[in-house]
């Protein structure tokens, strides 16, 4: 399954994130303490941000060994999800 969703960056002081929807990042077991490694990508004028969560360290709150992650997900609110 591949979600698309339209996410605008927030600005902290002299940096600018991409915040996880609270719904969202609850479906997918991602709390406080999970660590991603971010691989960037680019390509032809458009660059690709991938968040890959190292699944190694424990994070408070998640469920180990979850069914699919993403089996909730339709149920959530989300931000517009892009192409279908």
């Amino acid at each position: 399954m591949v979600l698309v969703l339209e996410l605008r960056t927030s600005r902290v002081k002299n940096s600018l994130y991409v915040l996880i929807p609270r719904d969202l990042a609850r479906g997918l077991g991602i709390g406080d303490q999970s660590v991603f490694q971010l691989t960037i990508e680019e390509s032809d004028g458009t660059v690709r941000l991938v968040y890959q969560r190292d699944n190694t360290q424990a994070d408070r709150g998640e469920e180990a060994g979850s069914k699919g992650m993403m089996d909730s997900l339709p149920r959530m609110r989300v931000p517009k999800i892009i192409g279908q």
